[in-house]
């Protein structure tokens, strides 16, 4: 620095050095001092050397003081380019979650991408706080922004088109995927108002990330015209737990490489409530034709195994001061795990469920899944399978997974559905978007593609189904989305079709939803609503007549709704939505919801999970 002293700005910390971010801080520096390019020995993204920085790291230290060490890459040729994704990131929210400067940060990140490369996929880094825009004005310079916390989704994503843009008109190859690296806390993961009327208001999604094109999406998501337009990307997220550190991130890449961005699958794991057993069977099916169940010993009675490959709860138990399972059949070598249980939105309820008429519990939790010891991918189509925000590592699944060995794994943000055995065999869903994921992953596609393939499968399933939009949304994948199952040959260049599936002037969705009773937990129920539901007399025959089918037909005790709904959808027809509440355990509830027609003809039936 020529023997000139500078300070940061912010924090006044004297910088020996020249830094584009104050390490202490993590305040910008840049326009404010000048920022030297980086030089043979400190570049990240565009050195050779193989071996991850480590004295670089300007001030990184683990608990004794002393940096890191880093593993050392091995040494491989570059291999030809096979795909193509973004990084979304923000370098100094992560810096300051981890308490360490963004150079450190950014040293990781950049030394993932270089080995990626060795495997044939591109990664660009995109750091959200402090990023130039590709579009150049008429006048003046071109924009750029540092976002934080306070800014919304589509400021993130606008990021994203303008990536995209520039390759359009350069026309350079388009990139396919996008990798979000952070928590809500770095890269907002958007939340909108529920389609559905349960007990929760709202869902998170990160499926407008794929369709980056303006705040105006979430009204096309809520009103189903989103699938008017292409998709440009294929999306995938690291979240972070309230207790991770860098090491954390650091881990999991260092796992995506040596297992070379895919996953062997030999063994398979499935587990589930014992009411969907047959469901369960039909979703795995595409995993059973691979032969990766493993055969299990021929006495094992059916209510444990069924079928020689679903273990069931409440047969197989959580013991809740051990937290051992009984008896212990989770298959630690598994490589592709499945769950189709119940799950909790509190914070107790840790793991997953199952629940019979004479007893319940829980069947897998944390503590149990943090044994696997193979690299794995995972699908669980619990209700908060796939909650993450404001937990500890060891508080939910998914964090455990991803901490752990999990290299994939899919889950739900808030309530999901599906069907039960006694639904009459069909498959909706959840179940349709579990076995459409199945299907593709098992034939080689990137995780992104497939996830996104059985979105697709699962709208076109009943287009403009609340329950199915709603389901297409609150499922998120995470880890990276260039995860795959291992064939003979890499298998990135297998990708599902981005294009819009309705047409322009099609018309599907719900136009308005009527709440004609609501008695569900923090249900609010006004006195116009009450009164109405009251004299509706056809209403609540209607009503009375669905609690007698569905006991005489699913043995689903009868009781009055807690909830009842008139829905309108854009192609003129309405139907009506009857949701029952059954109590299974103290703060667990399973809903039964009845669709029929709003003649009352029995429709559908649907559960929680």
């Amino acid at each position: 620095m020529s023997g000139i002293v500078r300070f940061c700005p912010e924090c006044g910390t004297k910088l020996e050095e020249v830094f584009a971010f104050c390490p202490e801080c993590g305040a910008k520096l840049a326009g404010i001092f000048p920022v030297a390019q980086p030089s043979a020995e400190t570049a990240t993204a565009t050195t050779t050397d193989d071996a991850r920085p480590s004295t670089t790291f300007n001030g990184s230290i683990d608990a004794n003081g002393e940096a890191p060490e880093m593993p050392v890459a091995p040494q491989e040729e570059e291999a030809p380019v096979q795909a193509r994704g973004f990084i979304l990131t923000n370098l100094v929210s992560l810096a300051k979650r981890w308490h360490t400067n963004v150079s450190t940060v950014a040293a990781v990140i950049d030394w993932y991408v270089k080995n990626m490369r060795k495997l044939g996929v591109v990664y660009k880094v995109l750091d959200a706080s402090d990023y130039t825009y590709l579009k150049k004005p008429i006048f003046g310079n071109p924009k750029h922004v540092s976002l934080g916390p306070a800014n919304s989704w589509h400021e993130y994503a606008d990021i994203l088109k303008d990536q995209h843009d520039a390759e359009v008109r350069d026309k350079k190859p388009e990139t396919e995927y996008v990798f979000i690296i952070g928590s809500d806390k770095e890269v907002p993961m958007p939340t909108l108002p529920n389609f559905v009327s349960n007990d929760d208001r709202s869902f998170d999604t990160d499926l407008l990330y794929a369709y980056p094109y303006g705040q105006e999406m979430e009204r096309k998501l809520m009103s189903q015209d989103i699938f008017k337009y292409d998709a440009l990307f294929y999306v995938g997220r690291l979240p972070f737990a309230v207790d991770s550190t860098l090491q954390d991130m650091e881990d999991y890449m260092v796992r995506v490489l040596e297992n070379r961005c895919s996953v062997d699958v030999r063994e398979a794991y499935a587990q589930c409530d014992p009411h969907w057993r047959n469901v369960t069977m039909t979703i795995t099916d595409d995993l059973a034709q691979y032969g990766i169940f493993p055969r299990y010993s021929s006495d094992m009675p059916s209510e444990l195994l069924y079928q020689g490959r679903i273990f069931t709860t409440p047969m197989v138990i959580i013991h809740p001061q051990t937290r051992e399972q009984l008896p212990p059949v989770f298959n630690k070598e598994a490589n592709y795990i499945f769950f189709n249980m119940h799950g909790g939105g509190t914070r107790d309820a840790r793991g997953f469920y199952g629940y019979s008429d004479e007893m319940g519990g829980e069947g897998i939790c944390p503590e149990v899944l943090s044994t696997a010891t193979e690299p794995n991918m995972l699908f669980t189509q619990a209700c908060y399978g796939g909650k993450f925000i404001g937990y500890a590592k060891r508080e939910c699944m998914l964090l455990t997974a991803l901490n752990t060995n999990t290299l994939t794994y899919v889950g739900s943000s808030r309530i999901a559905y599906g069907d039960g055995d006694q639904h009459g065999g069909n498959i909706s869903a959840s179940d349709v978007l579990a076995k459409a994921f199945n299907f593709y992953v098992m034939r080689g596609f990137t995780a992104g593609a497939a996830f996104f393939q059985a979105r697709i499968h699962t709208f076109k399933n009943r287009p403009g189904c609340p329950i199915h939009a709603l389901t297409i949304c609150e499922f998120n994948l995470y880890g990276d989305p260039m995860m795959h199952v291992r064939k003979s040959e890499d298998s990135y260049k297998m990708v599902s079709s981005k294009a819009a599936v309705l047409r322009p002037h099609e018309m599907v969705g719900v136009v308005r939803e009527e709440v004609l009773m609501n008695k569900s937990v923090g249900g609010q129920q006004s006195l116009l609503q009450q009164v109405r539901s009251a004299v509706d007399k056809n209403i609540m025959d209607i009503s009375a007549s669905i609690a007698k089918t569905l006991y005489s037909q699913y043995g689903i005790p009868a009781r009055e709704p807690a909830i009842i709904s008139r829905r309108t959808y854009a192609d003129g027809h309405k139907e009506l939505s009857f949701t029952y509440k059954q109590p299974i355990e103290e703060g667990l509830t399973n809903d039964v919801m009845a669709i029929t027609s709003d003649k009352g003809d029995l429709q559908r039936v649907m559960t929680t999970k």
